[in-house]
Order: C-alpha cells, then structure tokens, then sequence
C-alpha cells in the first residue's frame, strides 16, 4: 500500500516540504555562529559519501622583486592544499499521542514545532561553535592592560579580567601581524562575545546605528570597536572562565575561518504509527562543519602567515 500524508495508518515518515520550509524560515534568524560560516560548494548531495573535500590555495612562496633587464623573469609556486569536512547526521523529536493531540487545548503539533526550532539552532550553533573554540590561536587577558598569546591551541595562562577595550586592539593588532584576511574582504575583522565579554568592553564601543543599515546588521550585532564588528552571545560561550570562574570567552575571526557542508539541509519530518494513535515530530539533516585554516597543516610556506583565521579567548 502506498504511503500518503492523509493515510496515518500506513506509518513511515512523510515530510511536509510546507513544514520544512516555515522551520528553515523560522530558525535562521535565530542564528549567531551559523551566519557566519563559508558554504562549501563541492560534495554537496546524497550519494557523494560522507567527505567534502574543499581546496585552499596559499600565496606565492616568494614574493616579486625589481627585475634586470638582462635576467630571465624569476619563477615560484603558489602551493594549494585541501581540507575535509565530514558531515552526519543532526536531529531531535518529540512523540505525542493522538488523545492529546485531540484534546488539549493548544494546538500542540504547533508548540512541539517551536520548540524544534529552538533546538535545531542551539544544536547547529553549539557544533560550529565548537569548530571556532578549536582555534590554534588563544588569548587571555592576564589583566585589562595585557593579553597573552599561544599558537599552539593551548591558553597557559589564567584570566583575571574581562576583556577590555585594550585587550581588544591586543586581538586585532594579533590578527593583523599575522596577516588573517578580513571577514568577506571588508574591512572588519569578527568579535562574537559572551554576556561577560561583551560587557568589559560595551563602554568603548561604536553603536552599530552608526555605520550599519538594519539590513546590513548582523544577528546581535551590538557595535564597532578598534576594525572588529562586535556581536553578543548568550547561549554558548562561556561567562566562567578564569579567576574565581566570572569571566568570559569569545572568539575573533576574519576570512574564511569555517566552512560548512550539506548534504541534507535540515528539515521537519512526520510520522504516524499504531493507526494514528503515536505520533513524532522531529527535525532532521544531514550536514558537517570545520575550521577551514590550520597553522600547522595547512602552512607549506612555512611562513606563520595568512593562514590561521581564528583568536579564541580563553583562560587555562
């Protein structure tokens, strides 16, 4: 017997591409760290296993110079190296019964739908989130007037402070010295920031009103500060961190810093079994994220240079 959307006693799970849609539409504005992810565009789709393989071309190994007219022109290498993304699979439901269904007082397919929402965007922020705290390059702010910088993914010191805004200049001189491009080629360097963070610092800051368009504002963006657009965070950075545990992470980015994968964009599914009678509503997909730029795997030029993207700041 074929399965039909109007047939509940044939089971099985049929998806509503009405419900899919309204769900993608309701969640993306929810987004923080998904907004600013790079979207990979090979690999994506069912039967390409589960690997994207994505390609990243460094700079020329040695730069141009002035040239004699009786030379032959000098001749280098721009080296290219690859990254893989692995996608899985992501989802949650939620199994009710068609008696309450029938005799609550709310519509509850629509409660259990809004509550899916909200949990596909905290799973998907916390996962690239995830991938932004897995940066080589830490900070901690020793104090409001110094920060502490590792490159080796490892924060050796203790924070004593929330970071001020001298700790951010610190971070973003940090990510100039090493030459981190910035985000989409404009001329701001990324701060997402928790509640703690975010207040250290809230006093020095450029309102976005004052440079921004809403249209052109991101997800929470609260403002500017010394070339970085600041956004707030209250779900998944951490506001315990250092000293006594009170004080907050953040990360600072530029171009390129993770890349995404999909191969089954998320979507609401349904299904009916025991003639109707046990019902579930979950969301579901089929997607991966990852740091797009290593500083150890990824520097053939063995320069240091252009190719971490990422400042955690931390505290060991």
């Amino acid at each position: 017997m074929a399965q039909l959307w109007l047939t509940n006693s044939t089971g099985g799970y049929l998806y509503s591409p009405k419900l899919s849609k309204q769900m993608r539409e309701q969640s993306a504005p929810m987004f923080i760290f998904r907004q600013f992810v790079d979207i990979s565009e090979k690999g994506l789709g069912a039967q390409a296993g589960d690997r994207v393989i994505f390609d990243k071309q460094l700079r020329i190994d040695t730069r141009g110079t002035t040239l004699v007219e009786t030379t032959t022109m000098p001749k280098n290498t721009i080296k290219f190296t690859t990254g893989t993304n692995v996608v899985n699979e992501y989802g949650n439901g939620v199994s009710y019964t068609q008696k309450l269904e029938t005799l609550a007082e709310f519509n509850m397919k629509d409660r259990f739908q809004k509550g899916l929402v909200q949990d596909q965007k905290d799973t998907i922020d916390l996962a690239i989130a995830t991938k932004f705290q897995s940066a080589k390059f830490k900070a901690v702010a020793s104090s409001t007037a110094s920060t502490v910088f590792t490159s080796n993914g490892t924060a050796t010191l203790t924070a004593t402070a929330n970071i001020s805004d001298k700790n951010v200049r610190d971070i973003v001189d940090y990510l100039m010295k090493s030459q981190a491009p910035k985000f989409k080629g404009g001329d701001f360097f990324i701060g997402i920031l928790s509640v703690n963070s975010m207040r250290g610092v809230y006093d020095y800051v450029q309102a976005v009103a004052q440079y921004a368009e809403p249209e052109f504002r991101f997800k929470n963006e609260v403002g500017n500060l010394y070339s970085a657009r600041l956004v707030g965070e209250n779900n998944i950075l951490s506001n315990s961190k250092g000293s006594g545990g009170n004080f907050g992470e953040a990360v600072f980015f530029g171009d390129e810093a993770v890349v995404e994968s999909v191969a089954l964009p998320e979507e609401l599914r349904y299904e009916s079994t025991d003639v109707g009678r046990s019902q579930t509503l979950a969301w579901y997909g089929i997607m991966g994220w990852e740091k797009m730029w290593d500083l150890v795997a990824d520097d053939l030029n063995s320069t240091g240079k252009g190719i971490e993207r990422i400042v955690h700041v931390t505290s060991a």
